[in-house]
C-alpha cells in the first residue's frame, strides 16, 4: 500500500476497531502524522494571534486525526493476531510507547487469523476472482439486480445488506466493499450480469 491509500484507507476506517491492517499501511501513516505534526508546528508558530474559531477547527482536525491514528493502530496490532486491549499499554509512561512501537515492528500473521484475513497488497486478479465469487453468489440467491441498484447509487450499506443476504462471509463484504471506496473499483463482472 502507497502513501496517499493508506491515508485515505486510515481516515475511511476512522471509526473501524475490527480487522486488520498491514505494516505498510501504518508505517505510510506514521509519516503522514510526523509531516502534519511538523506543518500544524510551524502554523502555529508563524501565526501566534489565530482566533479562537482557527484554535477550535485545529483541535477537531487533531481530535479526528487521533481517533484515525488509534484505530489504525488496534488495526494493526490484529493483524499481529494481538488484541487491540494492548493499545492501552501506551498509557504506561516510557516503556508503554516503546514497547507498542516494538508492537508495530513485525510482520503480521500470514492467512486469516482470529481477527480476520491478512491484508496483503491485492492484485487486479484477485480482485476479479472475488467478484467472480461473490457474483455467483449474488446470481444464486437472486439479489444481483438490488446490489446493481444499490451500488449505482452509490449505497454500500445496501450494498453490504444485500450480500449478507447472500450469505457473503462478513470479512469478504468488509475487504469488497472497503477496496470498492477506497480505490473507486467499479464491480463490472457483478454489474454485467444484471438482468436485462
Amino acid at each position: 500500500m502507497g502513501f496517499v491509500s493508506a491515508v485515505k484507507s486510515a481516515y475511511m476506517n476512522l471509526f473501524d476497531f475490527r480487522g486488520r491492517a498491514s505494516r505498510s499501511e501504518f508505517w505510510w501513516f506514521i509519516l503522514f502524522s510526523l509531516i502534519a505534526t511538523f506543518v500544524a508546528i510551524a502554523i502555529a508558530l508563524n501565526f501566534p494571534s489565530a482566533s479562537f474559531f482557527d484554535w477550535y477547527v485545529l483541535e477537531m482536525i487533531l481530535w479526528t486525526h487521533w481517533i484515525a491514528s488509534v484505530s489504525l493502530t488496534v488495526r494493526r496490532l490484529h493483524d499481529r493476531d494481538v488484541s487491540g486491549l494492548y493499545y492501552l499499554i501506551v498509557f504506561f509512561p516510557i516503556i508503554g510507547p516503546l514497547v507498542q512501537l516494538w508492537q508495530m515492528i513485525p510482520a503480521g500473521t500470514d492467512g486469516y487469523n482470529q481477527y480476520g484475513p491478512a491484508r496483503i497488497e491485492t492484485t487486479a486478479e484477485a480482485i476479479e476472482n472475488q467478484m467472480i465469487r461473490i457474483t455467483a453468489l449474488l446470481k444464486e440467491q437472486g439479489t444481483i439486480d438490488r446490489f446493481c441498484d444499490a451500488y449505482d447509487q452509490q449505497d454500500f450499506v445496501a450494498c453490504q445488506s444485500v450480500m449478507e443476504q447472500a450469505g457473503v462471509a462478513r470479512r469478504d463484504i468488509n475487504a469488497f466493499i472497503g477496496l470498492m471506496q477506497v480505490h473507486g473499483l467499479r464491480p463490472h463482472i457483478i454489474l454485467n450480469e444484471r438482468s436485462p
